[in-house]
């Protein structure tokens, strides 16, 4: 081989891992499916495996965005499918649950940005069935409520790095709603369970809750990823921070956004200001009276620590 082979053999390699390194995609989830009351036979397990290998690839393998996406930025989240019930043949009632994170600067912590059970799963899967999606319009119950979460977490990543950078993929989001909302499943509707898929999209883009993204973005961008280098002021910016979701509760106490924050937040807040000085620690809990009351009998753990 001459010398001019070899360098281009060399290039090819130097190629080859540059467009692995930044042309991977967003997510980077692990799924996992489980039916206990109906996994009584080898055929039925078999099924349940392949859906969690075809879900799997679904969410890691699509391009969800234009973005350049290097290995180390890819969102480290998960989804734990529950199938309960096989209403008829190849048609199933059960729950999804998602969870997502965001790394923090200087740190091996993954700090909790999102986590749900959605119960309104109705889905239908046949054995060896390709998940396709397409963005314009509904064509299954599985895949849209994939792309669905998809598109939702990486919007909430993208609102801890940018002021409402995650708005685009949260309209994307909204469009899977539109587009399923004659469909005849639950879970896409505004006259339903205000918990729901529609509600927590709607209310994301909604001008009332943009002090939530606001909070969001503070939150994690100048508070958590400066706790490394200044523990007080990081502290300090997170109580701040939290002064926005004040201004939601007032205006629209408890709705399902709020609850979501802090379903995430709660042992994570309960931890940090374990941490705190005794004036931050007051001012937390004087805090977390007005907006989340509800789990005060956690929070009521930090004073005496």
């Amino acid at each position: 081989m001459n010398l001019l082979n070899i360098f281009k053999l060399i290039f090819l390699s130097i190629l080859m891992c540059f467009c692995t390194a930044v042309n991977g995609h967003e997510l980077n989830c692990q799924v996992q499916v489980v039916a206990p009351k109906l996994q009584n036979n080898s055929a039925n397990t078999e099924i349940f495996n392949t859906l969690q290998q075809e879900v799997m690839n679904f969410m890691n393998n699509t391009k969800w965005s234009q973005d350049i996406v290097k290995d180390d930025e890819q969102i480290e989240c998960s989804i734990f499918i529950t199938l309960d019930e096989e209403v008829s043949s190849g048609n199933y009632k059960g729950s999804i649950q998602v969870q997502c994170s965001r790394p923090v600067y200087n740190s091996s912590y993954l700090s909790p940005l999102f986590t749900y059970k959605d119960t309104d799963f109705q889905i239908s899967y046949q054995r060896n069935t390709a998940l396709i999606f397409t963005p314009d319009r509904h064509t299954s119950n599985l895949t849209s409520i994939l792309a669905f979460y998809a598109y939702l977490i990486i919007g909430y990543d993208y609102d801890t790095f940018s002021l409402e950078g995650g708005t685009k993929y949260f309209q994307k989001a909204q469009q899977i709603v539109t587009n399923a909302g004659n469909t005849p499943h639950s879970g896409w509707k505004t006259d339903s369970d205000r918990r729901n898929r529609f509600h927590i999209i709607d209310n994301a883009l909604q001008s009332a809750f943009k002090p939530l993204r606001k909070c969001m973005y503070n939150y994690h961008l100048k508070g958590f990823d400066v706790l490394y280098e200044d523990k007080e002021d990081g502290i300090n910016s997170i109580l701040s921070s939290l002064e926005y979701i004040r201004k939601v509760h007032r205006i629209r106490a408890n709705t399902i956004n709020q609850q979501l924050f802090f379903t995430a937040k709660m042992d994570e807040l309960k931890n940090l200001f374990s941490e705190a000085n005794q004036g931050q620690k007051s001012k937390f809990l004087n805090l977390a009276k007005e907006i989340n009351a509800v789990n005060m009998s956690t929070y009521n753990k930090i004073g005496k620590n």
